[in-house]
């Protein structure tokens, strides 16, 4: 691979997420975090409202373009649990986060 090859490389795809919680037939995208912003997650669980912050991190349109700001979080937050944790389940499987990502990690 060349530098632009590498840089130029369309690799962080999303993931259609049906959400009936939101309305009959409602489905919000998710987005693979790039590496920096993956980094930036250490330690959002220690200071509340993990789902709020993650799920504004994650949704997006269909070209992978955030929907809400950092600054949505706190209202995004008090959505529905259920449907906030369905998006965020989502969103951490497709970015190899989580309890069934870190087994799959320790099995290779």
């Amino acid at each position: 691979m060349t530098r632009e090859g590498i840089l130029g490389a369309k690799d962080l795809p999303t993931q259609a997420v049906p959400v009936p919680e939101w309305g009959e037939g409602a489905v919000v995208n998710v987005r693979t975090l790039s590496a920096i912003e993956a980094e930036s997650l250490k330690g959002i669980d220690d200071s509340g409202n993990f789902l709020g912050r993650f799920a504004v991190l994650v949704m997006c349109d269909d070209k992978g373009e955030r929907l809400f700001t950092d600054e949505d979080a706190d209202e995004v937050g008090k959505k529905n649990n259920n449907a906030l944790r369905k998006v965020c389940d989502a969103a951490q499987a497709l970015n190899g986060m989580g309890a069934e990502a870190q087994e799959e990690a320790v099995k290779n």
